[in-house]
């Protein structure tokens, strides 16, 4: 990571994953002797990136019923 120049990011999905790897970073570096809290806020913190990534993907089919039906 430190090897990399950074680049600034402008998708949400893409600023989200980098404030999840800073995050992860901060927790690596500043540890508890219980890392149970660290690891509930990081399990929460990658399921919404996961559900940001997710969510360009599933859309609704506006007009299903209005499909060309020659009554066959």
């Amino acid at each position: 990571m430190k090897k990399a120049q950074e680049m600034d990011l402008y998708s949400a999905y893409l600023t989200d994953l980098k404030n999840f790897i800073e995050k992860t970073m901060q927790f690596v570096n500043e540890h508890s002797k219980s890392f149970e809290n660290e690891r509930a806020i990081l399990l929460k913190d990658a399921n919404l990136l996961q559900k940001e990534r997710n969510s360009n993907s599933y859309s609704k089919d506006k007009h299903k019923n209005k499909k060309f039906d020659d009554e066959y």
